[in-house]
Order: structure tokens, then C-alpha cells, then sequence
């Protein structure tokens, strides 16, 4: 009989809708929001040997968004979808009712380190021995946001500062449906990134060739993904999120040796408190 094992404790921050994922009105008049909550998600990563690790059980989250003037602290939020948050830290350049401009850093790729111990088994992950550490990067950019109505426009183009030292550019569409007391989200997004970074992280180096695992040099790739997100107001503090969602990668990150899918998944649901 398998061991049961306590679910991992991730901290990491979730989506302030009101605030950060739509281009804001005026603000002069609101200083400071802050939202505190939990979530449960379920991850499916392209790297299938990171199952060990974070993808394939439960994770337990914890969530804070802050907004102070025009500085905010925030995740993916709920027009990104199918990613696990990866807090945002931002500062707003320019805004008015349907526009945004802001300044952005955070961090979208997790590091791969074949020294990390299992969370769900004991020791090492053996798929990744051999391999060099690839460090979680921090990109740095802008963002500009345009709402009309129920549409919702994105693109962001930043840089890594950390790790790879590329950049990648990303653009999204979302659409809001009303639907009794439910906000639901269609989102669909389109990231291109350079074949520096798609190598930093899924090329294989000659150093690190085995005989299940041969040398392999990455070119520029690119992703697309579609996500559902709904909010239901479970009182005039408590707000429930749930998102599921899918990402479908190019010929560039399938062909790598260190992947075993097409695409990941994610499922996400959580809920918060409003301040």
C-alpha cells in the first residue's frame, strides 16, 4: 500500500481581479486593496519527470494580492488562466478607463534541478540526473492592457535578468460572460519565445548526454493556450475562483529529450477574502 503523504505548501499569489487584470478607472480615491485566500491546484507539466516534483498531486497554495497607489502585487491573473501563479510585481506607468501601461517583473519558468528531492517519493528524481541546474528566470518589461466592454486585449514583452538573459513576447485575448450571479472567462494566449531560452531550458548539452537521453539544441518556439475561469461572489467578502486550462507547445520544446507530452494541463480553484 502506497504511504500517504501530507499535500505540498506552496506560497504563491493568485489573481485580483478588480484591480489587476482589467485596465482600471480612475483610482485616485483608493489607496490600498488587499486580498488574502487558498487554493488547491492539479498540474500536468511538459517535463513529465517534474511529476516527482510539483505536477501530478495536489498543491496547497497560498494567495495574497496588494495594490498600494499605482505599485501592485499580483499573480496570472484570471484572464491568463492555465498557469500556476507566479507572482507579478508591477508598477502602473499610464491609465485611464479602457487603457494600461505598466512596468512588470516575474518569474514564468520554474527551475529544473536534478538535486531537488521528490515531494511525493523519497530521494532524488532519477529522469534528471546528469543534467545541469536550470535557474527560474525573472523577466522584466512592459505591459499594455485595452478593455472594451467584455473584451480584454494583452501584450507584454520582457526580459530575463536571472537565467537565459532572452526575452518573450505575449499577447492575449479574453472575453466575459455573464451568466446569472457567475463571471466566466474565455481566454486564449500566444507566447513566442527565442531559441535562447527554449534551449536554456529544454536543450540538451553534450555534457549531459546518456544513452536514453541524447545532445539536442533547441530553436525558437512557441505556445498556445486556452483556458476557462469562472468567479461566483460567495459573499460581499468571500469571492471562489476556478480555472482549467490548456497549453499546446511547438515542434521546438516536443522534439526536446527532456519532454514526454504535447501540451500541460492545469486546474486551479480557490477561494479569497476581500479587505
Amino acid at each position: 500500500m502506497r504511504e500517504l503523504r501530507p499535500l505540498p505548501f506552496c506560497f504563491c499569489l493568485l489573481s485580483l481581479p478588480a484591480l489587476a487584470a482589467e485596465p482600471a478607472a480612475d483610482t485616485t480615491e483608493l489607496d490600498y486593496a488587499v486580498q488574502l485566500g487558498g487554493a488547491v491546484a492539479y498540474k500536468k507539466g511538459l517535463i513529465r519527470a517534474q511529476d516527482h516534483l510539483i505536477n501530478g498531486e495536489p498543491l496547497l497554495l497560498l494567495a495574497l494580492d496588494v495594490q498600494y497607489h499605482n505599485f501592485f502585487l499580483e499573480s496570472s491573473n484570471h484572464r491568463f488562466g492555465a498557469r500556476l501563479p507566479s507572482g507579478t510585481l508591477g508598477y502602473r506607468l499610464w491609465h485611464n478607463e479602457q487603457q494600461d501601461l505598466s512596468l512588470i517583473g516575474y518569474s514564468p519558468h520554474d527551475q529544473i534541478d536534478p538535486e531537488a528531492e521528490s515531494l511525493f517519493d523519497d530521494g532524488p528524481i532519477k529522469e534528471l540526473a546528469g543534467l545541469e541546474r536550470r535557474r527560474a528566470d525573472m523577466m522584466w518589461g512592459l505591459r499594455y492592457q485595452h478593455s472594451i466592454g467584455e473584451h480584454y486585449w494583452m501584450a507584454e514583452l520582457t526580459q530575463d535578468s536571472d537565467a537565459h538573459y532572452s526575452q518573450q513576447l505575449q499577447l492575449l485575448y479574453s472575453k466575459r460572460q455573464q451568466l446569472r450571479n457567475w463571471d466566466l472567462y474565455y481566454n486564449a494566449s500566444w507566447v513566442y519565445t527565442p531559441a535562447k531560452l527554449v534551449n536554456y531550458y529544454y536543450g540538451v548539452r553534450p555534457n549531459e548526454v546518456t544513452v536514453g537521453r541524447p545532445a539536442y539544441q533547441a530553436g525558437a518556439g512557441t505556445q498556445f493556450s486556452v483556458s476557462l475561469t469562472a468567479l461566483y461572489p460567495l459573499s460581499e467578502q468571500w469571492l471562489f475562483e476556478g480555472s482549467v486550462g490548456t497549453s499546446f507547445y511547438s515542434k521546438s520544446y516536443r522534439d526536446s529529450p527532456l519532454t514526454n507530452r504535447n501540451n500541460d494541463f492545469l486546474l486551479l480553484l480557490s477561494a479569497r477574502y476581500v479587505f
